[in-house]
């Protein structure tokens, strides 16, 4: 896959150990104000949070535009039922 931006060596790094870090140790972490998270888990908090948002949009997104549809059509045989009774 080609890259199209630069990556620093350091998010690459970070990335790689993000991928070999086990499930559980990431499970078991949770954000309080005791404890920082370290890179690698939260690069991993982030990066599903981001997945999340992003299904969500798509989600939404799509309920917005199957509601527009469904308005738009019960409008066109509102004015069909008027024009076509008249």
């Amino acid at each position: 896959m080609q890259e199209i931006f630069r990556i620093n060596p350091y998010i690459r790094e970070v990335n790689q150990k993000v991928n070999d870090m086990p499930a559980a140790e990431l499970n078991d972490y949770r954000l309080t104000d005791i404890e920082e998270p370290t890179d690698e888990m939260l690069s991993v908090i982030m990066k599903e949070m981001c997945e999340e948002a992003v299904r969500k949009s798509r989600e939404a997104n799509k309920r917005y535009f199957d509601e527009l549809k469904k308005d738009n059509i019960e409008y066109l045989h509102k004015w069909e039922n008027r024009i076509y009774k008249s």
